[in-house]
């Protein structure tokens, strides 16, 4: 094997290891509906629809969804090995494709093992790696990289079957995503800095992109609100920016709270200095190799950075290949430079590894947790109907993150099983969180029905906490309690400090206290959900602390502004037995927003005890 090879394949291996948790995950969150659109075209519906209607946001992705979940989905059904492994095998030619174009634009062998290193280790690859429906970032790479790769074939050797090839290629990524009508300006970028002229024929490749969007803007007619409508405004800036401090690796960190936002904005700062003064050093030389290279990441983030409602941590992902050709040239000139511009070059990389290392693998492992939680439900409701055939299954214990990951999708519906319903105290997290469609339509068994269903003997009740499936003919026992703060039902189990509800959640004060159920187990844990707003953040972090019975159980320290916030703390044994406890929250500090007489703290929408 050539040696030259061998870089990549370190690559590919760091992919393995990094990611390892991500690439052996299971299905969840919107796995769901796709395989749900698996199972229609098994059960009759037209493959042409499935495959071509326009679905999510008028989006046609045929390859990375349609074919992708529908095709693997009846070779192996819920085995998702399959899945995984071809998401790998895809990203394992891109680093294969991404070293041989990084050696041919900067004619260093060097820069070609660095680019798979800095590429592989970015936080927008966690995402993509780690989920299946996120696998259009994965594909539409593949299919960029390898038309350009192709591009270059035509373009030193003249042979015409390399252009057609690309032509193929490229009309193929649009398959993979929207994001391929970047792709001919992208191109042309590189093209000109590598070969100081643009053949003609190169310009034909914009037809079928401006073709797409005049397609997607007059017939498909993209929504003007909600998260997908676009803004092009200041706003844009904001998000480039944004990304740009996600792809360097702080603004990762920043978003597991693994560092305070001022301290990831300094951070971000130092890095991007040197990195566009050495992008405006090299122009002065006449190599403008640096500045193209970030000019094919501004290209990648121009689909995006006008969603400024869906800020999304993976859309970098196509962008920050430019980033990663650009830090692994940046390197090599930088040694060849001397040994400051060296040292410079090396601390700059290493930030990059040390800031960007830890939020891919937590990224990886999350979506790994949220799979396994899917699959568990899944099979615990599997389990509980081969106990008990025919009759109704309730499922108890669910909190936001498996609603979102094994509920929402609906999977039991989907993959050919009769309904399953969540119990009556499941809060109503679909409304909290998009304000419609929430789970008493959805979700739970309307009352009446619910009430016959307990009388006549016909209910199991699944504990997704416990795992445990058992008949029932009231829900006396169920074997959590949840008080929804938002909703007025909650008012005679709140004490002082509490303001009125408005919509999903609650405001209190600095200090405010309930009654809610005691817990029955010690393994039980008191589970707080709620936002926080950016106004009480201006000062830094709050300090959310609990006691109950007062009991402390603790302190939270909520720092991300403008988000929902969950905090988790384990009950004393002492506390366990039957009638209420008190539960006291404490942020220590409130503010009087502007037209706003009262004093706020954080807004709360639910206490649990599971």
């Amino acid at each position: 094997m050539k040696r030259v090879w061998l870089g990549p394949l370190a690559a590919v291996a760091l992919c393995a290891v990094l990611y390892w948790p991500g690439l052996t995950a299971w299905f969840h969150q919107d796995d769901f509906a796709w395989l749900g659109l698996g199972w229609q075209v098994n059960h009759g519906l037209p493959l042409g629809r499935a495959l071509f209607a326009p679905m999510t946001e008028g989006t046609v992705r045929v390859l990375s969804e349609r074919l992708y979940f529908v095709g693997l989905y009846s070779l192996f059904g819920l085995n998702a090995a399959p899945f995984r492994l071809l998401v790998f095998l895809t990203q394992a030619a891109n680093l294969f494709l991404l070293a041989s174009l990084t050696r041919r634009l900067t004619g260093s062998a060097g820069a070609g093992v660095l680019v798979g290193f800095f590429w592989t280790v970015q936080t927008a690859l966690s995402t993509p790696l780690s989920w299946s429906s996120a696998y259009n970032q994965i594909l539409c790479a593949f299919f960029a990289l390898l038309g350009l790769w192709l591009l270059f074939q035509f373009l030193e050797t003249g042979r015409v079957g390399y252009y057609l090839a690309q032509w193929v290629v490229f009309l193929l990524g649009f398959g993979a995503s929207e994001f391929m009508i970047v792709y001919p300006a992208a191109a042309t970028l590189v093209v000109l800095v590598r070969y100081r002229r643009l053949p003609a024929s190169i310009w034909a490749l914009f037809v079928p992109s401006l073709v797409f969007v005049g397609y997607h803007v007059l017939v498909l007619q993209p929504p003007v609100s909600g998260p997908y409508a676009t803004h092009f405004d200041a706003r844009a800036f904001l998000t480039f920016a944004t990304y740009w401090r996600w792809s360097l690796g702080p603004g990762q960190l920043e978003w597991f709270d693994l560092m305070s936002g001022p301290a990831a904005g300094w951070l971000s700062a130092a890095m991007s200095a040197p990195i566009l003064a050495f992008a405006l050093a090299a122009a002065r030389r006449r190599d403008y190799l640096p500045a193209a290279l970030l000019g094919w990441y501004a290209l990648w983030l121009v689909p995006i950075i006008a969603l400024p409602n869906h800020i999304t941590e993976y859309y970098p992902a196509l962008a920050s290949i430019g980033l990663a050709m650009l830090g692994s040239w940046a390197v090599v000139c930088s040694w060849r430079a001397g040994r400051v511009h060296a040292a410079i070059a090396i601390g700059v990389a290493a930030m990059y590894v040390a800031t960007s290392v830890p939020p891919s693998r937590l990224g990886s492992s999350w979506h790994h947790e949220q799979g396994r939680r899917a699959k568990e439900l899944l099979e615990g409701v599997a389990r509980s109907r081969a106990a008990y055939p025919g009759r109704t299954v309730l499922v108890s214990g669910v909190d936001e993150e498996l609603f979102w990951a094994g509920v929402f999708d609906d999977p039991f519906r989907r993959l050919g099983d009769a309904p399953v319903f969540l119990t009556p105290e499941t809060p109503d997290y679909a409304r909290q969180r998009r304000g419609a469609g929430g789970a008493a339509g959805r979700y739970k068994l309307p009352e009446g029905e619910l009430e016959a269903a307990l009388a006549t003997g016909r209910v199991v009740l699944y504990d997704a906490a416990t795992r445990v499936a058992r008949p029932v003919s009231a829900l006396a026992g169920v074997s959590s309690e949840t008080i929804l703060v938002g909703d007025d039902s909650a008012n005679p189990e709140l004490g002082q400090g509490w303001y009125q509800a408005e919509g999903a959640h609650r405001w209190m004060g600095r200090r405010a206290w309930l009654a809610i159920a005691r817990p029955r187990a010690p393994s039980q844990r008191l589970r707080i959900e709620g936002y926080a707003p950016a106004f009480l953040l201006r000062a830094g972090p709050v300090r959310l602390a609990v006691s109950a019975d007062d009991r402390p159980l603790g302190a939270a320290l909520v720092s991300r502004a403008d988000s929902a916030f969950a905090a988790e703390f384990g009950l004393p044994a002492a506390l366990a037995g039957e009638g209420k406890m008190r539960v006291t929250l404490d942020v220590g500090r409130a503010v009087r927003p502007n037209n706003d007489s009262r004093e706020l703290g954080l807004a709360i929408s639910s206490v649990a005890v599971r």
